[in-house]
């Protein structure tokens, strides 16, 4: 009876050690999911304290821009010289007026919004163009920079194709929304006879320069079916009339 007895408060003892230690980790646990929630509470604040300019999933190139002074009509000249030229969509006459020298811009790159400059203080943005560049280009460049490999900077390259083959897409979505039915259909036509165009200048060019050798004869392709997409591109871009 002794030893069943002995047996017993031994059970109940550890039934107790498991129950606190049990008892334990829930408070741990808690402790640890309120600590996430204040965090996130936290952060939403200090998020409403800083408001950001408009939020775009895919930007795919971001550098700062620093305003220096501007002139009417839509003509933004940075720190470094560099001049932007915007419709006033985004930016207003009455808004950038005010704007200090120093004030600190976001130059931004998507596929969905083109080239835009972004203010933060005033939330408000502005699709852009560069005279005599496209931050396309400006991204291979960069890319190129950093990937110095024949492959790498064939990669590049085929990089920039891809970006100029979606911004005719986002252009032609433009247009149709812009323009009469009538006016699109000659529209669609050219660039459907385009599509016929490049396919046969990419078959000329595997059948001319198809069996040269070395590898940076994949760098010179990749840079051949650049130059053929971009002029296509860039001339959707002048059909739109906004700055891109």
């Amino acid at each position: 009876m002794v030893i069943i007895r002995r047996q017993r408060h031994f059970y109940l003892m550890n039934d107790h050690k498991t129950m606190n230690k049990s008892t334990s980790l829930l408070k741990k646990a808690r402790n640890q999911l309120l600590l996430v929630a204040w965090a996130i509470l936290f952060l939403g604040e200090l998020s409403y304290a800083n408001p950001k300019t408009e939020k775009t999933s895919d930007i795919i190139y971001s550098k700062s821009v620093i305003f220096k002074k501007f002139h009417d009509p839509g003509r933004l000249i940075s720190a470094n010289g560099n001049e932007y030229w915007f419709h006033y969509e985004g930016f207003t006459f009455d808004n950038i007026k005010t704007w200090e020298e120093g004030r600190k811009l976001n130059l931004t790159y998507s596929n969905t919004k083109g080239s835009q400059l972004h203010d933060p203080i005033s939330g408000t943005s502005a699709r852009v163009e560069i005279p005599g560049s496209h931050l396309i280009e400006e991204i291979t460049r960069k890319c190129i920079s950093e990937n110095g490999s024949t492959m790498g900077i064939s990669g590049c390259y085929l990089q920039e194709y891809k970006l100029w083959d979606a911004m005719i897409t986002r252009l032609l979505k433009e247009l149709k929304a812009s323009r009469t039915a009538d006016t699109y259909k000659d529209i669609e036509d050219m660039h459907n006879l385009w599509l016929k165009y490049k396919e046969m200048r990419f078959k000329v060019g595997r059948s001319v320069f198809g069996n040269q050798t070395g590898t940076i004869t994949i760098i010179e392709s990749n840079a051949r079916a650049v130059k053929a997409i971009k002029h296509q591109a860039l001339f959707l871009r002048s059909l739109v009339g906004k700055h891109e």
